[in-house]
């Protein structure tokens, strides 16, 4: 190896350690601020739910009051979730409230789609337990529900077994 090879190795040694400290210099404290996180207690069966239930409905404890609702159908019956569109907000919804219906079956329609009642008794009348309107207002004509939030009502269509 020449003298001159040996400078310019050394040169661009010299070069790429300056820009990976530049780097590091500019991007540690970014880096550093996104690895942080507050911890909001002590986790639960349903943390992962609540943290995005809570933000959606508003309520605190969302998971539990709706687990609390849906232990009142029977879990033979299906619950037929009623969302204000088919957009990726409420695939997510619907994803979310099957898996806390388990082992419930949940259908989720469109309200978007036309007349609800008609999707919803489409399903076979006699399988549906329950029917929970997410961010859309039941008909004048159903009876009252149980408030699970702001915008969510569980109306039970049959008693617990």
């Amino acid at each position: 190896m020449t003298p001159g090879t040996r400078t310019v190795q050394r040169m661009q040694l010299a070069g790429w350690s300056l820009l990976l400290g530049l780097y590091l210099a500019v991007s540690a404290p970014q880096l550093w601020s996104s690895v942080q996180f507050e911890w909001h207690g002590r986790a639960s069966a349903s943390y992962s739910s609540d943290a995005y239930l809570e933000t959606v409905t508003r309520t605190r404890g969302a998971s539990a009051r709706i687990l609390q609702a849906l232990a009142t159908v029977p879990a033979d019956k299906v619950i037929v979730l009623v969302l204000p569109d088919s957009g990726v907000r409420s695939a997510f919804i619907a994803q979310n409230m099957t898996y806390l219906s388990w082992p419930r079956e949940v259908h989720w329609i469109s309200a978007e789609k036309g007349d609800m009642q008609d999707q919803i008794f489409a399903l076979a009348p006699a399988t549906v337990g329950a029917v929970l309107f997410w961010d859309v207002a039941p008909a004048a004509n159903w009876p009252r529900g149980i408030r699970l939030g702001p915008g969510q009502v569980m109306v039970p269509l049959q008693p617990a077994a």
